[in-house]
């Protein structure tokens, strides 16, 4: 057989299976060509009836799907989710106290990425302001309290020692600052004890920053006198109490019944800041950085002592009471009133005429 004439018989045959390799090869530029894109790692933060979205920049990415929902997993049966080139969205329109779900993935010429972790978020109004705001001056130092806000995150106190503190005009006004904290108290030292200040608090949380509350003044602790029926008591400059006088139910608070012919210091305690004598007792306030006590002593015939005891008379202070709100005191010949820093009204004592205010007589 000619050799020559058979190769060349099967040379068609070579073409066909060449040409067929050929065309089942993928096509140049095919998605397979290229790498698929990495994972993006999202971020999220709440706020006022929107939230913000952030995430890491993908290899082989040229935008980004963001899927989203209202309930959770909802982001995987999403079919239709934005898209968007840059890394950053904000998704506007949603209401506060709701919570959505949220979820990112890259696309490229390779395809999509997995989507990222679902991320929950709640987006929430500012905080209502703060209430019961008081405060109070001693020694230099303002001691500033209020009950907490609801989603309260943290608190700034507006401060100045002139009116008008608020957000907007502290800076604007002498001795004007602002501290924020993230308790319900703030002692502010470093103050001039001759001079008002004046206080007002905002609460913030994601939402923002709320309104601000009532304005709280807090003025200098002057030097207070006191004269009862046949004692005197006085607050010094640096706020020790002293007596002296009559003192048969010991009304001097000086632990005996024996009377004084000049001014005796009452304990060693400082920071009095009220003074109240009547025909056999005397009452104070003691105010240091965190409360406001109410103490007194001497005749307690009627109860006007307060204490919830029998004892006829007691010679040294006696704290009335566990409540630590006390703003003023009043007292009379056997009965005593006093005022607590929400501006209720409490009284005590004899009742003989109705001096209490119950709308009845008797003690």
């Amino acid at each position: 057989m000619n050799r020559s004439l058979v190769r060349c018989a099967r040379l068609p045959l070579l073409l066909l299976v060449a040409g067929c390799v050929a065309s089942c090869s993928p096509n140049p530029g095919a998605k397979d060509d290229y790498p698929r894109p990495d994972t993006p790692s999202l971020t999220a933060k709440a706020f006022n009836g929107f939230v913000t979205l952030e995430w890491s920049q993908a290899s082989n990415a040229s935008e980004y799907l963001i899927y989203w929902s209202t309930t959770p997993g909802g982001t995987r049966d999403m079919s239709d989710p934005m898209s968007v080139s840059a890394l950053s969205y904000r998704h506007d329109g949603l209401k506060n106290g709701d919570t959505y779900y949220y979820a990112v993935a890259a696309l490229g010429l390779g395809g999509e990425s997995d989507k990222s972790e679902e991320l929950p978020i709640t987006p929430q109004s500012p905080p209502d302001a703060p209430f019961n705001v008081h405060a109070v001056l001693v020694g230099g130092v303002a001691t500033v309290t209020w009950d907490p806000a609801p989603t309260s995150e943290s608190y700034t106190v507006y401060m100045a020692s002139e009116p008008g503190v608020g957000p907007t005009t502290f800076a604007t006004l002498v001795g004007g600052k602002k501290v924020t904290i993230n308790n319900t108290a703030l002692a502010q030292g470093g103050l001039d004890e001759s001079k008002t200040y004046y206080f007002t608090i905002t609460a913030t949380n994601v939402g923002g920053e709320g309104v601000e509350s009532v304005v709280a003044t807090a003025a200098p602790v002057t030097v207070a006198i006191a004269t009862g029926a046949n004692h005197s008591c006085a607050i010094r400059p640096d706020h020790t109490l002293e007596c002296w006088g009559a003192n048969n139910y010991g009304q001097l608070g000086l632990g005996d019944n024996a009377r004084r012919y000049s001014p005796a210091q009452v304990g060693a305690e400082r920071n009095w800041h009220r003074v109240a004598a009547g025909g056999g007792h005397t009452c104070a306030i003691h105010a240091d950085r965190t409360d406001r006590k109410l103490f007194c002593w001497g005749q307690n015939t009627h109860g006007q002592l307060g204490d919830k005891s029998d004892q006829p008379w007691k010679s040294t202070p006696v704290q009335i009471g566990s409540d630590i709100n006390w703003e003023k005191v009043s007292v009379g010949a056997r009965h005593t009133c006093a005022i607590k820093t929400d501006h209720t009204l409490w009284c005590w004592g004899s009742n003989d005429y109705g001096q209490l205010g119950f709308g009845e007589l008797g003690i």
